[in-house]
């Protein structure tokens, strides 16, 4: 079930030429051409496999993943991530349990990544506007994608 979620959004994703990562799978990332890969924070709780294909793919696939803390900035920062989500910027359906981060606490962590920076979270067209900075690059997630009408034709 998971890998035809993945072809779905792949194929729709390479027809309009629209970037696209994977979670967590090199495999899955360089089979499709992904654009990157997209990794949890905590490297520790990656498999042994998983962290020897991040040196040897790091040239291949740009990395990226989510932080919702500054330690967690600190952290992204020291493995070199290549762009990181700040998440969940205002609640969501898919992470009912996480607290979303405020729009001024968002735009004050937006300042210290030295890597590019996309919000992650319950991002609409609405609320974009009220999170956007000189920091911020763009933005995720496949709610909103979904809720466009043409996202999955043509």
């Amino acid at each position: 079930q998971e890998l035809s979620k993945i072809q779905k959004y792949v194929l729709i994703c390479k027809k309009k030429k629209i970037p696209f990562l994977i979670y967590p799978s090199f495999y899955w990332a360089i089979k499709y051409r992904a654009f990157g890969l997209y990794l949890p924070i905590n490297l520790k709780d990656m498999s042994l496999n998983t962290r020897i294909s991040i040196f040897k793919y790091k040239n291949q696939l740009t990395l990226s993943t989510s932080v919702h803390s500054l330690k967690e900035i600190k952290l992204s920062m020291s493995l070199n991530f290549s762009f990181i989500f700040i998440s969940p910027v205002f609640k969501t359906k898919s992470h009912k349990n996480m607290r979303p981060l405020n729009r001024i606490k968002f735009i004050n962590l937006s300042k210290y990544p030295t890597s590019l920076i996309f919000a992650l979270g319950g991002i609409t067209k609405k609320n974009y506007p009220l999170i956007k900075n000189k920091f911020l690059k763009g933005f995720g997630g496949i709610t909103h994608f979904n809720k466009m009408k043409n996202f999955g034709k043509n």
